[in-house]
């Protein structure tokens, strides 16, 4: 099954073909990472939470592959992690303390989460590396809305539809 979140504006399918091509068959969980580097080359400006792992700095792209049996065994933890998923140290906390510790110090590495995550969930799990960047561009603020749209303007893309901003600005404004 694959999820896709519906704040994503520039997902195209050839990004969507690049990373199912890229999961595993076996894999029960497949996440796309986006590493800081490649985000900010197509995004320059563009200011993001980045985690900081021993093997880099990362972003969580704006879909998922999973099997939807491991799905259901598993979404308690899941809906756990999606909800800490904006704070690193949230993340961290549900993988346990020694996880906190090694991520205070930059001891992490994605292997070392994908393991945990692993030996939490039951699962085989993988994270997917070298991933396009259109995969982690999601709008949370109204920032990440007008650099979109800027963006796009700059592309010659057409821009995010009216309907998106009046939603985006509710939210806004509801905060």
């Amino acid at each position: 099954m694959l999820i896709v979140t519906t704040d994503a504006p520039f997902l195209t399918p050839e990004a969507v073909a690049q990373f199912l091509a890229a999961c595993p068959a076996d894999a029960d969980i497949c996440i796309p990472l986006v590493e800081r580097r490649a985000f900010e080359s197509q995004y320059p400006g563009l200011v993001r939470t980045d985690t900081p792992l021993r093997d880099g700095w990362y972003r969580l792209g704006s879909l998922f592959l999973l099997d939807p049996q491991t799905l259901l065994r598993v979404r308690p933890h899941l809906e756990g992690m999606f909800a800490a998923r904006k704070s690193n140290l949230q993340m961290a906390r549900l993988i346990g303390l020694p996880f906190l510790m090694r991520y205070l110090l930059h001891r992490l590495s994605v292997d070392d989460i994908v393991a945990r995550a692993c030996d939490l969930l039951q699962c085989r799990g993988v994270a997917v590396r070298d991933l396009p960047p259109e995969l982690a561009f999601d709008i949370d603020i109204h920032q990440e809305y007008d650099y979109a749209c800027a963006y796009a303007a700059r592309q010659n893309a057409p821009t995010l539809p009216e309907r998106a901003t009046e939603s985006l600005k509710r939210k806004e404004t509801a905060r």
